[in-house]
């Protein structure tokens, strides 16, 4: 399967990446109708009309939590862009989803600078596909 991936560039892949990551987590929460909530403001929008993007909590120049998926949940694009994030409402569904632990973890792995390589970026990219795939089932 890296054969695939090989003409790739190191950024196009990490971009890639990103949206095949993105689409998961909207996937993912999404109920088997389709309808993912946003956890800032709790407007409701098909996973992918459009309306709803995977919001970090953590910005995502911190390459140690890009892809935690403890650090990104769904978020209208209300909140994610025009409001930066809605960054007190999201602090507080954070609060209330995870430990003190899991945040302190969280907030500790923001400091780690993670260099990938295009290997693992595109082993990375096939396992959120993976994820993809079952999604699609159930949400067909």
């Amino acid at each position: 399967m890296l054969a695939r991936f090989n003409n790739q560039t190191w950024q196009k892949c990490r971009s890639d990446v990103a949206k095949t990551f993105q689409a998961m987590i909207r996937m993912e929460a999404a109920d088997d109708d389709g309808d993912c909530v946003c956890v800032t403001c709790m407007r409701v929008h098909k996973w992918n009309s459009g309306k709803i993007n995977a919001g970090h909590f953590h910005s995502r120049r911190h390459t140690g939590t890009l892809w935690d998926e403890r650090n990104c949940h769904p978020q209208c694009v209300y909140c994610n862009q025009f409001l930066g994030g809605n960054i007190q409402a999201y602090a507080y569904y954070m609060i209330e989803t995870y430990s003190e632990q899991e945040l302190v973890e969280l907030s500790r792995k923001t400091k780690e600078e993670i260099n990938y390589t295009l290997a693992e970026l595109v082993e990375i990219r096939m396992g959120f596909m993976d994820r993809i795939k079952v999604q699609k089932k159930r949400l067909a």
